[in-house]
């Protein structure tokens, strides 16, 4: 079951940041700007803070079924993300689409990681480890299939949309519903003054915030940086696009020593 869910984090992650992987075909062909580019890399930011409050609030994932909820929230992900390349609309539209693609992306994240929590009551923290890298696998994923489908940035746009889709049935077809599957307690407000009042917990919070500011941070600013490195060179003749390639490296990497390092520390 835990590969069976690494592939679905890895196909839903591939709509969070294909906006980074084609900016330079969205300033060419769209007119967007630099500053375009940055505000619809934030609005997914947002749209994902505002999805992850409203299950929390809702208490949705305990509620209904987890499987189910993440199999419609990542179908309407791929949804709304492949909707920016066929809805007429300028810039603002290309913004509310990309808020409520990190709307339902925020019922991806939380949903698998409680899925994942049920069964592996002695091994959690290994198969958390192995999520942990297909997000971040899953992340860069969009740079991969730009990289092979340098002029073909709306082919490239569509897959990640359809990989999402493939996601939502991997879980609904091919996953266990999770032992942690319970009736959820009303929402409290106090919970959330009770979290920063607890010392302990509320280190953690911090600690998470700024490890979430490195890595956001950093993500989409490797794509320019390379860009301005490399120019608009290519490999195998003009058929692989080395900026989009070399990110995409970089974030396998990044998953890749996450993963290895806390196998090795688990043995």
């Amino acid at each position: 079951m835990l590969a069976f869910l690494s592939v679905a984090m890895v196909f839903a992650l591939t709509v969070w940041f294909s906006t980074n992987a084609i900016a330079p075909a969205l300033e060419v062909e769209k007119g967007f700007s630099t500053g375009d580019i940055a505000w619809r890399t934030i609005a997914v930011q947002i749209g994902f803070v505002i999805g992850t409050l409203i299950l929390a609030i809702t208490k949705l994932a305990d509620v209904f079924n987890t499987r189910k909820v993440f199999t419609g929230r990542t179908v309407l992900a791929g949804v709304f993300h492949a909707a920016q390349v066929f809805m007429p609309g300028g810039f603002a539209t290309a913004l509310v689409l990309r808020v409520l693609n990190g709307v339902f992306l925020g019922g991806v994240y939380p949903p698998e990681m409680k899925i994942i929590s049920g069964p592996f009551l002695s091994g959690r923290g290994i198969a958390v480890d192995v999520m942990i890298a297909a997000l971040t696998l899953g992340s860069g994923s969009p740079l991969l299939l730009r990289s092979i489908f340098v002029a073909q940035w709306e082919l490239a746009f569509y897959l990640n949309s359809g990989l999402a889709v493939g996601a939502a049935a991997v879980v609904y077809f091919l996953v266990q519903d999770g032992l942690l599957d319970v009736q959820a307690r009303k929402f409290n407000p106090g919970y959330i003054l009770e979290t920063v009042r607890v010392r302990s917990t509320r280190l953690v919070l911090f600690g998470y915030l700024c490890h979430m500011w490195e890595p956001y941070a950093m993500w989409p600013w490797i794509p320019p940086f390379l860009a301005i490195v490399y120019g608009t060179k290519s490999l195998i003749g003009d058929s692989l696009d080395l900026v989009s390639l070399v990110t995409f490296l970089v974030f396998s990497r990044g998953a890749g020593l996450y993963d290895c390092r806390h196998l090795r520390r688990a043995q």
